[in-house]
């Protein structure tokens, strides 16, 4: 018999803008153990906030569990129907090397599961030189992934193709865009209609 509550039906469909968020968020930051059931997302202790806010938004009664020597909180969901419902979506076991695009989401649900993905794995930050220019980045470990993200926002604002960087043999891929204007145009995208993100990411793009 569970323990907790929860919403196991909750990624039957993806077909509202949380439900891409969380995907998105989970491809990039969570764990699915599959054999186990066993659904976990760790963060740095000063992002516990937005656990709780997936909490909530998986209907979830149980606790985050605080890991002294990490600094960080982890959430764990034991069910094996949310389990395997992401794993035909894609996120299975080992999926940091085997990453795919979903292609099967609307189109009007992109932004909000590309802000997921970005608030697991990207990052903004802003100059000290040059002006203080914004800089925006998304990294992971699959470059046909990163291409794909690349090209909506290549599609939609008419920004030009970076260079896809490998800054270290042992590192994951990246890109960049750089400038005010050009981030500025990214964030409106990914902001527009949003009802959940990280707090401390969506703070740096208005200082």
């Amino acid at each position: 018999m569970h323990k907790y509550t929860r919403d196991s039906g909750y990624f039957n469909k993806i077909d509202t803008t949380e439900k891409a968020y969380i995907f998105g968020f989970l491809l990039a930051d969570g764990h699915n153990d599959v054999k186990r059931g066993r659904i976990e997302i760790k963060l740095k202790a000063e992002d516990n906030e937005h656990l709780n806010k997936i909490k909530v938004a998986l209907n979830y009664n149980g606790p985050l569990y605080y890991e002294k020597k990490t600094n960080s909180y982890r959430l764990r969901i034991i069910d094996k129907k949310l389990s395997k419902q992401l794993e035909t979506y894609g996120m299975i076991s080992n999926k940091t090397f085997n990453l795919k695009f979903p292609h099967f989401l609307n189109h009007k649900l992109i932004s909000h599961f590309i802000r997921g993905y970005f608030d697991g794995d990207g990052t903004i930050w802003r100059r000290k030189r040059r002006g203080k220019q914004l800089v925006f980045g998304i990294c992971g470990a699959v470059e046909n992934f990163l291409y794909n993200i690349q090209q909506i926002l290549v599609i939609n604002f008419k920004l030009n193709f970076t260079r896809m960087e490998l800054p270290r043999k042992d590192s994951t891929f990246r890109f960049v865009y750089e400038g005010n204007r050009q981030v500025k145009k990214i964030s409106d995208y990914l902001y527009k209609d949003a009802t959940i993100y990280l707090d401390r990411k969506y703070n740096q793009f208005l200082r």
